[in-house]
């Protein structure tokens, strides 16, 4: 395994401390912003940061750290520190010194911190690594370097990670949240989820562009002349197949912030040359659509990524007519999983992230006003299947063996009162 030391020092005179460092490590910084230099020397395992000034003034440390080549690597030394019983700090997630990374931190007796971290992503798109990160971080995570929401960086973590999926349809691969291309590589969510019937007439880029945990058209019992509502459209499959359920008569809507996405889908219609199809741009917490004006929506694994269910729900409700009906695809959680082993579980599925409990779900739905309640289980997860993954992420049998049929992907139907 290869891991980078990474040092934080501030300095009182950047620019000299640049040139220093220049001839020290023998080669220009990796990025140089507004009061922030650093240096990554190709002959050193060594990450360095210089930034102006600092709570105990220049001259000192602001924290140590190691960067290591994985996000598994990350959660089995978190796993063994916490075995080893010792005060951390989670930071799951967080847009930090330009990069968004998973770490943890713990201090020494002395106090100083140390990190351990994994770099996901760099905000500028200077360096993309967005295909080699196994799932979306945990929502609420917090900040290093502040200026962000935790709504916020979820949201635009989403847009990133379907964004890139987009971009990778469009070149000829799939939409795969793994760092393969191959579909079935994106076991154990989104594989098998269509009859070769309901996909043989569409784009191959509507289908390789999927990223659900169901076939929510499939259960929602569309009837023609209806309208219909896909909160999170991502390439238009769901859409697509709703408008021919609906038929001419009908008109089926998808509802996505993403413009490659939306560019996607937009062609993915084209292509497909059906007419009773809109695809808006907005956010499922904010719904473009006059209130009573669908009768039914869908959504396929989407709401579980939302920083603000409760929002979505509500949206989801004030939009639907009287007697409207939700019936969405989703992946829940069923009781209690220790958080350390929850975010493991969301790893090995890949697109995941943010899951409710299921009564937690159920009671968000009748918060928002809906009857007729029911979650039905599609796909149930096994610790069996996931059992090499958890161990290489340093869970025990014991903890592996909890996991086992928590995770389900299910079908989340209820109702609009008719009055």
């Amino acid at each position: 395994m290869s891991a980078k030391v990474h040092l934080h020092m501030h300095v009182s005179d950047l620019a000299k401390s640049r040139d220093f460092y220049e001839k020290f490590l023998g080669g220009d910084p990796a990025k140089v912003k507004q009061g922030y230099v650093k240096f990554l020397p190709e002959w050193a395992p060594v990450n360095l940061a210089l930034s102006t000034g600092g709570p105990n003034g220049a001259g000192t440390i602001d924290h140590v750290g190691v960067q290591v080549d994985s996000v598994e690597t990350v959660m089995s030394q978190l796993a063994r520190v916490k075995a080893a019983g010792l005060a951390v700090r989670e930071e799951m997630g967080v847009n930090c010194c330009h990069a968004n990374q998973d770490k943890f931190w713990v201090s020494d007796p002395d106090g100083v911190e140390w990190e351990v971290y994994h770099l996901n992503y760099d905000l500028e798109g200077e360096e993309d690594v967005m295909a080699k990160r196994p799932s979306l971080a945990v929502v609420g995570a917090s900040s290093c370097c502040g200026g962000t929401t935790g709504d916020e960086r979820v949201r635009d973590l989403v847009k990133q990670k379907y964004g890139q999926a987009a971009l990778r349809v469009v070149s000829g691969g799939t939409s795969c949240c793994g760092s393969t291309s191959s579909q079935s590589s994106c076991d154990p969510v989104t594989s098998n989820l269509y009859a070769p019937a309901e996909t043989a007439e569409l784009p191959r880029e509507a289908v390789a562009a999927s990223l659900g945990c169901g076939n929510p058209t499939a259960l929602a019992e569309l009837e023609p002349g209806e309208t219909v509502l896909d909160l999170g459209s991502g390439g238009g499959i769901d859409v697509l197949l709703s408008a021919r359920r609906v038929g001419p008569t009908g008109k089926a809507y998808g509802l996505d912030m993403t413009d490659e996405m939306l560019a996607l889908a937009r062609d993915n219609q084209r292509k497909a040359g059906v007419t009773n199809v809109e695809f808006l741009k907005g956010e499922i917490e904010h719904i473009p659509l006059p209130a009573n004006s669908v009768d039914v929506i869908i959504s396929n694994c989407v709401i579980n990524l939302s920083a603000d269910k409760d929002a979505v729900l509500a949206e989801a409700f004030r939009v639907l007519k009287p007697g409207g009906r939700f019936a969405v695809s989703d992946v829940v959680v069923r009781g209690e999983v220790p958080s350390e082993i929850r975010r493991s579980v969301e790893l090995w599925i890949g697109c995941v992230a943010g899951a409710l409990e299921e009564l937690e779900y159920r009671a968000k739905l009748a918060k928002a006003g809906f009857e007729g309640i029911d979650v039905e289980p599609t796909r149930v997860y096994t610790a069996e299947r996931a059992r090499d993954f958890l161990a290489g992420a340093g869970l025990g049998p014991e903890a592996i063996a909890s996991v086992d049929g928590k995770f389900i992907s299910a079908f989340v139907r209820a109702r609009k009162p008719l009055s």
